[in-house]
């Protein structure tokens, strides 16, 4: 058969130490991080467009999404308010979505 030798033994162990789960860097409730501005943009009078935006900001928050996503539904929000006398409310809280945590994983 086979002999267990001890660099075996702990090069299999370093792979199992390596291997440690992947935890949550933050539990944060996505929908949340949307609602104020989606409330100044109907306010400014941008519906319907406020909650097709603000829906989708919601989900850059999450794990799998892209790279640059966040800032794309940033950049989507300050587009709409521009369009609405430059809302400066709308601004402001499009700047303060931008700082959010992210729900990514990462390794401990």
């Amino acid at each position: 058969m086979f002999k267990l030798t001890a660099v075996f033994v702990l090069s299999a162990l370093a792979c199992f130490t390596s291997a440690v789960p992947l935890e949550k860097r933050i539990n944060q409730n996505t929908i949340d991080s949307k609602t104020l501005w989606e409330a100044a943009c109907s306010k400014a009078g941008g519906d319907p467009q406020c909650n097709i935006i603000a829906v989708k900001a919601a989900a850059t928050l999450l794990a799998n999404a892209g790279p640059c996503d966040q800032q794309d539904s940033a950049d989507a929000m300050i587009d709409l308010a521009k369009t609405l006398n430059n809302d400066p409310e709308m601004i402001r809280l499009a700047q303060l979505f931008v700082q959010q945590p992210r729900n990514a994983i990462f390794f401990p």
